[in-house]
């Protein structure tokens, strides 16, 4: 009767309660595996941009130095030695920033590790489902639930 009412609920609370936790789990883990695929396409992208740009700045930097001989013989070729300020503005931030996040994506792995939240979005969820089917056997009166079979059985025993 009112026990087994009881029995339920409680079922049905500790089922609610492991299925919120297994949607925050996956929010989670969701959350830190689309960090770590933008900090790997973001590093890969600052990797080949400086590569060119260092390409880039070499290149010009050899081109500065025969304007600069070209500078003794005409003044106006001076304002395009000038060119190599962004490149190595540009160089210098991404030389920093090539450095910087591949230790930051470690960081996030070894923090995806260390939390397991889709381990715990898996447990969480298979709990949540294997007491909604252990509430559903009871309510049904199925399988070990059952208790007109195990009546049965037992009389065919004796």
């Amino acid at each position: 009767g009112n026990a087994e009412v009881n029995v339920v609920y409680i079922a049905w609370k500790r089922h609610l309660s492991l299925y919120r936790n297994a949607q925050r789990f996956k929010r989670w883990s969701h959350l830190i595996q689309y960090t770590l695929y933008l900090l790997g396409l973001l590093t890969t992208i600052a990797s080949v941009s400086y590569s060119l740009i260092e390409a880039n700045y070499n290149r010009i930097n050899n081109q500065n130095d025969l304007l600069e001989t070209i500078v003794l013989n005409y003044p106006d070729a001076s304002k395009y030695i000038d060119s190599t300020k962004w490149y190595k503005d540009m160089r210098s931030a991404l030389r920093r920033v090539v450095i910087i996040l591949p230790i930051v994506s470690a960081l996030w792995t070894s923090i995806r590790a260390k939390l397991r939240s889709r381990d715990k979005w898996a447990s969480c969820l298979m709990a949540a489902h294997m007491i909604t089917a252990e509430i559903y056997k009871f309510r049904c009166r199925t399988v070990e639930y059952d208790t007109y079979s195990a009546t049965e059985d037992g009389d065919e025993d004796k």
